[in-house]
């Protein structure tokens, strides 16, 4: 029976110095599937291994700058390795999956690390579903919802307002809170990873 998960992946977007050159890691959470990415130059092929839970991947060679890791879902932490020709210098990152279980009718904490808080502007609350939406917008001094400052659906949790640990609450759980939530500035934030995934039945 499907059930409902939150995934806390937490993400650092680690910068590494390989032969020179900074080789920096960026991930993407899509339809269950997370899109590591790196962006360098000069190099057409990368060796990569994952690591899922304990297993260790067989090393594997790419000419792309991506690498996409299916049904994560399944796994409690997933870590890659990405190396440039030549190196033996590892380019590690990794993600930890908590997993959280409820039913639909019931009341729900989500919660992660936001990097930063924005000294000025908002910091949003996206919901990415059948389509991507601001569901909280929070700034130093308030909190509104769509624009109103309250809601029957969402509280924002989080104490003081500007503090990068947020959680908010998310009442009468129904079929269409499943999704990815994440936050950030902007709407590109809405795929990036650090977020949290629901599956609701």
């Amino acid at each position: 029976m499907p059930f409902l998960l939150a995934l806390h992946i937490i993400n650092c977007g680690l910068i590494f110095l390989v032969q020179g050159q900074n080789l920096y890691l960026s991930t993407k959470f899509m339809y269950g599937n997370v899109i590591f990415a790196w962006t360098t130059s000069n190099y057409s092929f990368y060796d990569v291994q994952l690591t899922r839970d304990t297993t260790k991947d067989p090393w594997t060679r790419v000419s792309d700058t991506q690498y996409t890791v299916r049904d994560v879902l399944l796994y409690d932490s997933i870590t890659i390795n990405v190396r440039t020709p030549g190196s033996v210098v590892d380019n590690k990152e990794t993600y930890n999956v908590v997993k959280i279980k409820t039913k639909v009718g019931d009341t729900v904490n989500l919660s992660w690390t936001a990097l930063f808080f924005p000294i000025a502007g908002e910091y949003n609350v996206f919901h990415t579903y059948k389509e991507n939406r601001t569901i909280v917008s929070v700034r130093s001094n308030r909190v509104s919802y769509g624009g109103n400052d309250q809601s029957t659906k969402y509280t924002y949790l989080t104490r003081p307002f500007t503090s990068t640990n947020i959680m908010f609450e998310i009442r009468d759980i129904t079929l269409d809170d499943a999704g990815y939530y994440n936050g950030g500035t902007w709407a590109v934030y809405a795929w990036s990873g650090g977020g949290v995934v629901l599956i609701v039945h």
